[in-house]
């Protein structure tokens, strides 16, 4: 890890930038994009899209589009924007309805009702806010976690894994996403028939296997024609 670091800090202007791929959602992975951004352009970001919570919970429920929260966030931390862009983006209403929500899922949102997919939007408001690199949704299918606790209670929804932990005292066994698998499955059976129903000169590359690991439970989400995923 050492070695990488200093590989990165010793970057030099006309010499080859590193390619890095982040993986993850929350916070964190935001305020590390943050900071790789002033190192490279190569920079791309896959973000989960489990979040069930909060203001992205609410527009999940009433649009029945993919939470925006921590896709805004990553967007927002390689944008390049002025100031006030960046404020109002990050503005969250304080009354009525919207109480809580954030402008930048609101300009999500809409974006998504223009585009053909959510990965589609999630790109055209990476163009609009002029990105550092590139933010891809994990998925583009409804996926939701669910915790098997070691009483034998099952909780679905990431949002209420953490309080039913709480309530029932009991150690989380085993976090998947049912939903996940059974998309991953059916992507894996298309890409199989469309290879082999095409000719070798139509044939198109598969999209790209993203391995998601939760808690020692796997399951691969297709997404993504870049090769250089």
């Amino acid at each position: 890890m050492t070695d990488f670091t200093e590989q990165i800090r010793l970057y030099e202007p006309h010499r080859r930038q590193p390619r890095i791929a982040a993986i993850g959602g929350g916070h964190g992975l935001s305020a590390m994009l943050r900071g790789l951004k002033t190192y490279t352009k190569n920079i791309t970001a896959i973000v989960t899209v489990a979040d069930d919570g909060g203001g992205s919970g609410m527009l999940r429920e009433d649009l029945g589009m993919l939470p925006p929260g921590d896709i805004r966030n990553c967007i927002m931390a390689l944008a390049n924007t002025e100031p006030a862009m960046q404020q109002l983006l990050n503005y969250r209403f304080t009354d009525g309805s919207l109480a809580g929500q954030s402008f930048g899922n609101l300009f999500l949102a809409a974006m998504n009702g223009i585009s053909g997919s959510f990965d589609e939007a999630v790109h055209r408001m990476g163009d609009v806010l002029a990105i550092t690199g590139r933010v891809l949704p994990v998925t583009n299918q409804d996926v939701r976690l669910e915790a098997e606790f070691h009483d034998g209670s099952r909780i679905l929804g990431e949002s209420k894994i953490f309080y039913a932990k709480k309530i029932n005292n009991s150690r989380i066994r085993k976090v998947s996403s049912p939903s996940a698998v059974r998309a991953a499955s059916t992507g894996a059976s298309a890409s199989r028939r469309s290879f082999s129903n095409s000719s070798p000169k139509r044939a198109t590359r598969p999209r790209s296997a993203t391995a998601i690991w939760a808690e020692g439970e796997r399951y691969d989400g297709f997404y993504g024609t870049d090769p250089a995923l």
